[in-house]
């Protein structure tokens, strides 16, 4: 595998992940002359290995895009969401799912 990336709830998170430097070129190139505009697709060129987090009270990679999200963050830090612990960073278990050239 050439990519390491977190995975959860179904979904890959392929901007949370281990990427080589010497690729650093490469996609640069494939976003700005490929017109390709999802990282994920260009992660999807190479092999990757895949650590699932499972989703407890929250996805460990809960997404804030908008101020609704953001508020719900805050409460969810504050504990004034749903019950329950936060997940562990060393609750992620290592798969390799195949996405592309080995």
């Amino acid at each position: 595998a050439v990519l390491a990336c977190a995975a959860s709830g179904g979904r890959t998170h392929p901007v949370a992940a281990l990427w080589p430097v010497a690729l650093r070129h490469d996609l640069r190139r494939v976003l700005t002359q490929e017109g390709v505009r999802k990282v994920g697709a260009y992660a999807g060129r190479h092999g990757t290995a895949v650590v699932e987090w499972p989703v407890g009270r929250v996805d460990p990679f809960f997404n804030v895009n908008t101020p609704d999200d953001l508020a719900h963050a805050d409460r969810l830090a504050a504990g004034q969401a749903e019950p329950g612990a936060p997940l562990s960073p060393s609750a992620g278990t290592l798969h390799r799912r195949p996405t592309g050239n080995s």
